[in-house]
């Protein structure tokens, strides 16, 4: 199944982002240190929906509390990432698009 790229701004549900899952970043709270009592607070998918070249690729991402109803995120979108930059740059890119969205929402 191809990603469908006008799709970015539905909700997704818990199993898939548009079809194309590349990178999930799970955000876990373990009271005390105590990983017993560890759990997940929030999840985030990373999706490559179009190359441009061999080093610059283009991303759809969601992110969304695990408190929310299924099937709800904030969802944005990633444009010519270097792809040599590696993974950490293209989460706080995806991070900080998806909070920019949501703080200009009404």
């Amino acid at each position: 199944m191809t990603p469908d790229p006008a799709k970015e701004t539905l909700p997704i549900n818990d199993t898939k982002l548009f079809g194309a899952r590349m990178l999930r970043i799970t955000i876990e709270v373990v009271p005390f240190g105590n990983e017993a009592r560890k759990r997940t607070i929030g999840v985030g998918e990373i999706a490559n929906v179009s190359k441009i070249g061999e080093d610059v690729a283009d991303y759809v991402v969601a992110f969304r509390s695990t408190d929310w109803p299924e099937g709800h995120a904030m969802t944005g979108r990633v444009k010519n990432h270097l792809r040599s930059r590696g993974f950490w740059p293209l989460v706080a890119a995806a991070l900080n698009n998806v909070l920019k969205m949501k703080e200009n929402r009404p």
